[in-house]
């Protein structure tokens, strides 16, 4: 929290963080379709962050919340 904390206080409007180190793979894959929903369908931080969580948890492959739980959105 100290570093998303020091953003914040540096004028950042919204701070991204996981809480615990997550496979570099399923964090990837996370943050590819996060900024997707981001840049190409205009959605704002929010709405794709628990999007692509509600992606995660139907996927086989990252249901587990070790793969998606850690992302969080500082506001």
């Amino acid at each position: 929290v100290g570093l998303s904390r020091a953003f914040m206080v540096a004028g950042a409007e919204q701070v991204g963080a996981s809480l615990w180190c997550v496979d570099d793979t399923a964090t990837a894959k996370f943050m590819s379709a996060m900024y997707e929903k981001v840049v190409k369908k205009g959605m704002d931080y929010v709405t794709a962050y628990q999007r692509t969580k509600a992606e995660f948890r139907k996927n086989e492959d990252f249901d587990h919340p070790y793969y998606w739980a850690a992302f969080v959105l500082y506001e």
